[in-house]
């Protein structure tokens, strides 16, 4: 799916360097995809009272 996306993105409205913005908290799996597809990944941090730590 992200593949299929960043496609359309590239072809529709010309992005070049796409970017995989991730929370604080993603599985290592979300950067390691991010990295072998070539993406660069931009990590927000996540607010500890609006995501208790039983969201997470």
């Amino acid at each position: 799916m992200l593949c299929g996306t960043w496609c359309h993105a590239r072809a529709v409205r010309g992005v070049t360097r796409p970017q995989l913005v991730l929370p604080s908290t993603a599985h290592t799996a979300f950067h390691e995809a991010a990295h072998r597809l070539g993406l660069e990944t931009l990590v927000v941090p996540v607010d500890p009272v609006t995501c208790p730590r039983t969201c997470i």
